[in-house]
């Protein structure tokens, strides 16, 4: 167990547990305050928070979602779901036209031609994919 020292114990009155655990030829290290929980059920659920803190890191970088309209989990997954489909629909759009540009300037193409009265499918020669369609 550990214990804090100094002014620091006194902002954490709690024992705390350090947990390590070898996997993978890797030493990973947690503190816990949990004592009934075996090091491996403590490190499976920190790597799992991890995932978690990664897939929010991934979504932030690449969904372009600044700020959530809810706080709900039904609004938070539904922006999440809207954002994700966002994503792919331009990664399909880059995919089909051969877009030799990033995501990124997609993105930028797309937001400053929503109010410009001139089509994207145009700008992008999506004519082809959009309109040919040979029943």
């Amino acid at each position: 167990m550990l214990r804090g020292e100094g002014s620091a114990s006194s902002a954490c009155p709690e024992r705390l547990r350090r947990v390590r655990v070898v996997a993978n030829n890797a030493v990973h290290e947690y503190v816990a305050n949990n004592t009934r929980l075996s090091a491996l059920q403590i490190a499976k659920i920190c790597n799992a928070r991890w995932h978690v803190e990664l897939f929010f890191k991934w979504i932030k970088q690449n969904l372009t979602i600044e700020a959530f309209l809810g706080t709900p989990e039904n609004a938070v997954i539904s922006q999440v779901w809207v954002a994700m489909i966002y994503y792919l629909l331009l990664a399909y759009i880059k995919f089909q036209t051969k877009f030799a540009k990033s995501l990124l300037e997609l993105t930028r193409m797309v937001k400053e031609t929503l109010l410009v009265h001139r089509m994207l499918v145009d700008m992008l020669s999506l004519k082809r994919l959009f309109f040919d369609f040979s029943l």
